[in-house]
């Protein structure tokens, strides 16, 4: 992304940069920030506005204390989010520049304040996802000492291309938690994901979180079941990219339990979810996958899911 160099006029702006934090009457700029983000300065729809607003809900996250802005002329052209992961002792950073202006000197504004707010949480690492093409933004982080430690693929299946036959055995079955198993879902999640890369073990509340933000029921997570052992789950909701014309269906977690694995049960557990999302109408399903976990690339491509981006994370230590 090309940026503008500074004249004379832009280098006393940049001496006079000021921070300032969230409060709730800046969330229409906000929501103007992430539209002047995209190509054409599209919209955001309604459920992105409600998604926006919900991630302010999250557990131990303060928009006032987190989430920091460079504004001028009432319009933001900078942010930084900071999310806190106190149990894996991990911050996140999420910084965004608009178009059109100098990415160093406003991230580096930016970080000076983040950092501050880093040794108040006491974090020991901090990581900082960016997608492919942000070179700048992957230069100016090297720069300041972050080094690229994962790299993650975004993938994307055509549901209507599989026609993957009913799975009607009395050997597996398709269920779902019931209403108030907010809990179950937390044991199963942090039981298949404990020790993964990034995966920091989620609270009952963090669950309820996660499905406001995803607009899923906790009926709609669907459960693999073999001869009535819970085997594993997958978490499936609407994607923002879906539309009227086009449904698509995100993967948000799907996992066997451990001691379960290596016998295959992955596989059955996508064809369940996939036949279900047919049957719900969606036309295609995506989903993240981290490029170190070869099984499940492997899965993934058996089953037709192509590569439409990768994103990495950088880490810098505290």
């Amino acid at each position: 992304m090309l940026r503008r160099n500074p004249s004379c006029f832009d280098k006393m702006w940049i001496m006079t940069l000021k921070v300032t934090n969230f409060t709730d009457d800046k969330f229409p700029q906000l929501v103007e920030f992430y539209e002047s983000l995209r190509r054409g300065g599209a919209g955001l729809s309604e459920r992105e506005v409600r998604f926006l607003r919900t991630k302010f809900a999250r557990p131990l996250y303060n928009p006032v204390k987190n989430l920091f802005f460079i504004e001028a002329d009432q319009k933001i052209n900078a942010l930084l989010d900071i999310v806190a992961e106190p149990r894996i002792h991990r911050i996140i950073f999420n910084c965004l520049v608009q178009p059109g202006f100098s990415y160093v000197h406003l991230s580096r504004a930016l970080l000076e304040k983040g950092m501050a707010r880093c040794r108040e949480l006491d974090g020991e690492r901090i990581h900082i996802c960016l997608r492919e093409n942000d070179y700048t933004g992957h230069e100016f982080f090297l720069s300041e000492g972050y080094s690229r430690v994962r790299t993650y693929l975004d993938l994307e299946a055509d549901l209507m291309s599989r026609n993957d036959p009913n799975i009607k055995s009395g050997r597996f079955q398709g269920t779902s938690f019931s209403k108030g198993e907010e809990y179950r879902l937390k044991t199963l999640q942090n039981d298949i994901f404990v020790g993964s890369w990034g995966f920091c073990p989620n609270t009952v509340d963090e669950i309820k979180y996660y499905l406001a933000l995803t607009e899923t029921e906790l009926e709609d997570v669907i459960l693999l079941e073999e001869e009535g052992d819970v085997v594993g789950y997958c978490w499936v909701h609407e994607s923002l990219s879906s539309s009227n014309t086009s449904k698509i269906a995100r993967i948000h977690m799907i996992g066997i339990q451990r001691k379960f694995q290596g016998r295959g049960l992955g596989r059955e557990l996508l064809r369940l979810s996939n036949h279900i999302l047919r049957k719900r109408g969606y036309r295609k399903v995506e989903l993240t996958v981290d490029s170190n976990n070869k099984p499940a690339c492997g899965l993934y491509t058996a089953f037709g899911f192509q590569l439409k981006s990768r994103s990495f994370w950088f880490e810098k230590s505290l």
